[in-house]
This record gives structure tokens, C-alpha cells and sequence, in this order.
């Protein structure tokens, strides 16, 4: 029971003060114990010396107020409940401890600033004080009607959905932090994707004379032979690939791996390239260790490189359209489907958790849906008695 005044809180509360100017170490040496829970407890606490003094200050304050046992603590026993504190303590466990990748780390601590930013001064106070109903709806809606897509809105309320849970965790909010989040329904966009003759042009129009060439050719095919992610891809080594089976080992998303088959064309295209980093520019680039797709100095590509290498070649075919390197994950997909791959298969393929999130890439035409209606129903294409 949360009583008036600055900070009151009854026994039945069974708040436990472990640690008060004591240097991190409990009341007693048989660990943390409550100082409100008997005489003998009492006693120990006396002859504590970081609290001597203080033992007068706090008893001293204590009252019954309609019946209830309530003790007043001291304003240097308050607990700091502001959520400003605990955000770099948020960061560093979804990033150390629950080893989220380095991109949705940065987007979360993109969206908690934004948030940030909207709530003010509020922020550095009672965290409480944030978690409002009202205040996260105002919030996603003000980013709805400045231009957010809907996958941005859910990915914010799923931000500030998992902070809230994290402060729960931590004492400074109170009962289910589901309630705060309004009940938000996006439509899911059908993903855009290549045909495969757009493929097979993209492919026979790219040149094959350098090693640049030959690292361009492997960076597209790899794209596409596997449906890896952009981050998956840059992060790929020379012992993550097995030409003896056509497949390559990825560290997706909190470093789980998982094996993809690349097929012979895309191994191919990776041994002519390591063939001629191994020929032309350093031995030493091919070992296990190092980077599979390289700059003109040596390093790892960037994110951003591969995301204009990829637009670079694809504008010679489309007129200098842009894509995102996302695209030909969706094309992968889409073009398994096609084919009659089974859905489960292609889950494990993109290592999806929830075969939910695979399903958006069942939207294949409706000439290959009718072929698999006639291939498995028995009757679709009339009576054959």
C-alpha cells in the first residue's frame, strides 16, 4: 500500500532495502532480509555501522495510518524510478545479453529517442509517468501522420513495448505493460519481387572481365541463390563457404547460424572470385578468417557499398531504377513457392521463427494457384468415370 507523502510503502509491500550505504553489501551476512520483520532483525541492523544514525531516522517516522503499518522512509532511501536511467541499461542488455542484432539495436535506441523527444522533461521523471495509454497512442499517431509506414509504427510500439516490459522487470512499473499499447492494425503489404527473366537479364548483363566484376557477380548471386539478409551477407567468411556442397553458413538474427544450399551456379561465381583474390590482389585474403566480398582496400564491404553495387548493375537493365537488397530475398522466395517448394522449407531457408511471417510470400499468381488446385484435387478438372 502506497501511502501520502514522498515515499511510503506498508510491510505487506515485503520491500526489501538491501543495500544502503553499505558499499553494495546486504544488511547481514546471511544475505538480504527485510528491516521491518522482528526484533532480532532490528538489532542487527543497529550495530551496522554504514546505518548508524540512520536507525533513529527511520523508526522514528513510523505511524499507522487507518489501521495499516506504514513506515516513512527518508528521502535517501528513495529509488530512483526515472526511465531515463535505466535506457543505456535497456540498450546494453537486448544488445550483450539477448545478442539482438546491431541494427535493431540502433533502431530501438532510434525509436526510444524519438520517444524521448515527445515526452520531455516526463522522461527524466517517474517512469510512470510515460507509460500512459494515452501518451504512446498520441505518439505512434503523430509518426502515422508525419509519413511513418505502417511497418515503422509497428516496429516503434514494439520498441517501447519491450522497454516497458524491461522497467517492469526492473520495480518501476506496475501490472501488465500490455495494457498501455493501443490495438494497432496494420495491413500487411505484399512484397515486391523480381521475375525470373529479370533475373536471368540482370545476370547475363553484368560483366566478367575484373575481379571486381567477379565479386559483383558473386554478391548478386549469393543474394538471390540463398535469400540471406543484407547483414548476413556482409558478414559472410571464406570458412562459412562449402563448395564441396554447394552451401554457405549464415549468422542471422541473436547469431543463431543456419545452413543454406547456393545451388552450382552461385558456387561457381564463388570460386572464380576467390580464385582471382587469390591471383591478382593478396594469398592472404582467401584464409577462413577474412571477409568474402572485399573494397578496392582491402576491408569488408559496408552495408551501404553493397547496397550501391547492387544498384549500380541493376540500373543497366531498368533504366536506373533503384532496389533495396531486400528485394532479392523476396524474389527468392517468391520463385521457391513458384516452383512448389514446400512452405516449412522455405522458413528455415530465410530463418524465420514464425511461419506466419513466410506466409506473405504466398501471394504467387493466380495461373500457378489453379495448376496446384488441378495437380492435387482430383476432380478439378471434371469426372473421369
Amino acid at each position: 500500500m502506497i501511502g501520502r507523502g514522498p515515499a511510503y510503502f506498508s510491510v505487506d509491500a515485503k520491500i526489501r532495502l538491501v543495500m544502503i550505504k553499505n558499499q553494495g553489501r546486504p544488511f547481514s551476512s546471511r544475505g538480504p532480509m527485510s528491516p521491518f520483520a522482528h526484533s532480532g532483525h532490528r538489532q542487527k541492523l543497529r550495530s551496522h555501522s554504514p546505518i548508524k544514525g540512520l536507525y533513529k531516522r527511520l523508526y522514528a517516522s513510523y505511524r499507522q495510518p487507518g489501521g495499516k503499518t506504514v513506515f516513512r522512509f527518508p528521502e535517501l532511501w528513495r529509488v530512483d524510478s526515472s526511465a531515463e536511467k535505466y535506457l543505456p541499461v535497456f540498450l546494453a542488455e537486448i544488445s550483450d545479453l539477448r545478442r539482438y542484432s546491431a541494427q535493431t539495436v540502433r533502431a530501438y535506441q532510434a525509436d526510444l529517442a524519438r520517444f524521448r523527444a515527445f515526452c520531455g522533461p516526463a522522461f527524466s521523471e517517474d517512469a510512470a509517468k510515460i507509460a500512459r495509454p494515452d501518451l504512446v497512442g498520441r505518439f505512434l499517431a503523430e509518426g502515422r501522420r508525419g509519413g511513418d509506414a505502417p511497418g515503422t509504427v509497428m516496429r516503434r510500439a514494439s520498441s517501447l513495448r519491450s522497454f516497458f516490459k524491461f522497467l517492469a522487470r526492473k520495480g518501476l512499473l506496475a501490472g501488465d505493460v500490455s495494457d498501455i499499447f493501443p490495438s494497432i492494425k496494420v495491413p500487411r503489404p505484399i512484397p515486391h519481387y523480381l521475375t525470373p527473366q529479370t533475373m536471368s537479364k540482370w545476370l547475363e548483363a553484368m560483366p566478367r572481365k575484373t575481379i571486381w566484376d567477379a565479386r559483383d557477380r558473386a554478391l548478386v548471386l549469393a543474394f538471390y541463390a540463398s535469400g540471406a539478409r543484407l547483414a548476413e551477407i556482409a558478414g559472410l567468411t571464406w570458412g562459412a563457404v562449402d563448395f564441396g556442397h554447394c552451401q554457405i553458413t549464415v549468422t542471422g538474427k541473436r547469431n543463431k547460424q543456419r545452413i543454406i544450399p547456393i545451388g552450382e551456379m552461385a558456387a561457381e561465381a564463388f570460386a572464380d572470385y576467390k580464385k582471382k583474390v587469390a591471383d591478382e590482389y593478396d594469398p592472404r585474403r582467401v584464409s577462413e578468417s577474412q571477409p568474402v566480398f572485399l573494397n578496392r582496400r582491402g576491408g569488408a564491404l559496408c552495408l551501404r557499398s553493397i547496397s550501391r553495387i547492387l544498384n549500380k548493375h541493376f540500373g543497366r537493365i531498368s533504366g536506373g531504377a533503384v532496389i533495396h537488397p531486400h528485394l532479392l530475398r523476396h524474389t527468392f522466395a517468391t520463385h521457391l513457392l513458384n516452383a512448389g517448394a514446400d512452405i516449412m522449407a522455405v522458413k528455415e531457408f530465410l530463418g524465420h521463427v514464425s511461419l506466419g511471417t513466410t506466409q506473405i510470400y504466398t501471394h504467387i499468381s493466380g495461373e500457378h494457384l489453379k495448376k496446384t488446385y488441378n495437380r492435387a484435387f482430383p476432380r478439378a478438372e471434371g469426372d473421369t468415370e
